[in-house]
């Protein structure tokens, strides 16, 4: 199955300014906390694929911020890595959104509806 064939939520190409800041990686610890600025490629309400400088496992941890054009709010959002695949010098991997307390999910489904 690819990775399009898995995706639960239409995506739109869109390319935003994202922070993604690490929280967990269990197969390479060495990388929690490492922030990267990055673009995302397109999103959707469920998540976003997000250019990074460096591979991030399947499966790890980590917090977005995402600030899209014309929009006063940024938003924080949490997430966890579905795949991950290096495209020209860079990698480009799926974050899937999760509900968390802290997050700003709420506020950025209601973009979508």
């Amino acid at each position: 199955m690819s990775v399009l064939d898995r995706r639960s939520a239409e995506r739109g190409a869109r390319h935003e300014r994202a922070i993604v800041r690490v929280r967990t990686c269990q197969i390479n610890p060495d990388k929690e906390n490492h922030i990267s600025n990055c673009e995302t490629q397109d999103v959707s309400i469920s998540g976003v694929s997000v250019a990074v400088p460096v591979a991030l496992p399947e499966n790890t941890q980590v917090e977005v911020w995402l600030e899209i054009k014309g929009l006063q709010k940024k938003f924080l959002l949490s997430g966890i890595v579905r795949w991950c695949h290096q495209d020209l010098n860079q990698w480009v991997c799926g974050l899937e959104f999760q509900a968390e307390s802290q997050s700003d999910l709420q506020d950025w489904e209601a973009l979508f509806l």
